[in-house]
């Protein structure tokens, strides 16, 4: 869900350019009418983007050799969360000029080496234990001897949002993102559409639908809070989300006294939690988002 709202961003910088926008060759302003018209059609096509990129996602994380090898984030707005995350993860800066040579996810491999040459060869205590012990000490509605890196998570007796969720208020670790079901997804829109149109409603003073418009926003919010969501592809046992989370705590196990994992295996993870591919089907050669593919392609 992380890049869901993405879409709104570039909406509301819709807005503040066109608010005010005129003809320069007239002094005339264009009318609310016209203004909110104009908003509309890009609320939907936002919308509708939005939509297909969950269905897109959905699709994408059972990754095969005949679709494009892409994270497919977003080009606005996608590659600089990820970078972001890279660089809070392994306590570094990527410069701007580092940032715009990055078309693939070996790019951003080679710029993290460059920053961070002796980061393999860390020494510590097993992470994978730490990791363990602290899931285990955060289930607690089971005995604790009884939790085995085999023990399914469906014998939790939890949906997986409320299970990650308690998991990582009581750890403080960072698990992989849980799917959402069709029910989140819809939420999602229905959240994203509701505020899109709230803030159309308020700009042109039409406060009563845009009152009607924030309830629906809230009816959005609402469904997707109560997804029970579905666990993460190919993680069905605590050994199995032992394994993803681990990548993904490198800040937190090397303040433990313990051993991260490579930087490749935390780069993968991180960017299977921004993209569309399970990290297992992430290679070197993965871009970052359709257009630098599709650039490559033309090239």
């Amino acid at each position: 869900m992380r890049d869901a709202f993405q879409p709104t961003f570039s909406f509301f910088l819709f807005l503040l350019l066109t608010k005010n926008r005129h003809d320069p060759s007239t002094s005339a302003r264009p009318t609310i009418k016209a203004w909110v018209r104009d908003s509309l059609r890009v609320s939907l096509r936002l919308c509708a983007r939005l939509f297909l990129h969950s269905v897109a996602q959905r699709i994408d994380s059972g990754h095969s050799d005949g679709m494009p090898d892409t994270l497919d984030l977003d080009p606005e707005w996608g590659a600089i969360d990820l970078l972001e995350d890279i660089e809070d993860t392994f306590g570094i800066k990527i410069s701007d000029d580092e940032a715009e040579n990055c078309c693939t996810v070996g790019d951003v491999y080679n710029v993290i080496c460059a920053h961070l040459p002796q980061w393999d060869l860390q020494d510590g205590n097993c992470g994978s234990s730490i990791i363990f012990y602290r899931i285990r000490s955060a289930l607690r509605p089971l005995e604790k001897r009884e939790i085995r890196p085999t023990t399914a998570l469906s014998a939790m007796g939890q949906s997986p949002s409320r299970m990650f969720r308690t998991i990582e208020t009581e750890s403080g670790l960072r698990l992989p993102s849980p799917s959402m079901t069709w029910r989140g997804n819809i939420g999602v829109v229905i959240l994203t559409a509701g505020v899109i149109f709230t803030v159309i409603a308020v700009f042109a003073a039409l406060w009563l639908t845009a009152v009607v418009l924030g309830v629906i926003a809230a009816i959005g919010l609402a469904i997707v809070k109560t997804d029970p969501c579905r666990f993460p592809k190919g993680v069905e046992t605590i050994g199995e989300l032992v394994k993803r989370a681990l990548p993904l705590n490198a800040t937190f196990l090397v303040e433990a006294g313990g051993r991260p994992a490579d930087r490749w295996s935390i780069l993968t993870a991180l960017a299977g939690e921004h993209g569309s591919l399970q990290p297992a089907a992430i290679s070197p050669d993965t871009y970052l988002h359709r257009k630098s593919l599709q650039d490559a392609c033309a090239a």
